[in-house]
């Protein structure tokens, strides 16, 4: 995905054009897995919607609340190549690229990379098709 905007989570949380990401058990699978999650009250205590992140019953899940915001920004982007269940191999060429890794272990790893390398990467990404290329592998079963 290509960054166009950095939101805090009540910014994603209150604007309308992300209405949609928020979950909605009552509606189709993909409408529960949306992922406008969090949000902060005026006090600064942190929500979370009701989702499949929180517990059965709806609880607050303290784990995943904790994982998810540990970076305090969402990431918007409409300029991306998701490929979900029919995942491509990332070329050989990036894998390492003078010591840096497109995609490092965990979470929150690193944002910055050598100018080559991100210049191989956007060349890369630029030759992908864009959009949504196939539903996330652990949904195989509406496919």
């Amino acid at each position: 995905m290509r960054v166009s905007e950095k939101l805090t989570f009540n910014q994603y949380w209150h604007d309308e054009r992300f209405a949609k990401k928020k979950p909605n058990l009552e509606s189709s699978w993909m409408r529960a897995y949306g992922d406008n999650i969090y949000h902060q009250t005026d006090g600064g205590d942190w929500l979370q919607a009701d989702s499949h992140h929180s517990y059965g019953d709806g609880g607050l899940n303290l784990d995943n609340r904790n994982r998810d915001i540990g970076c305090l920004s969402v990431l918007i982007g409409n300029d991306f190549a998701y490929f979900g269940s029919d995942a491509i191999p990332i070329p050989e060429q990036l894998q390492p690229f003078e010591n840096d890794y497109l995609f490092p272990r965990g979470r929150n790893y690193r944002n910055s990379y050598s100018l080559a390398f991100e210049n191989a990467a956007n060349e890369w990404f630029e030759s992908l098709p864009k959009g949504r290329r196939s539903l996330p592998s652990d949904w195989k079963h509406l496919a």
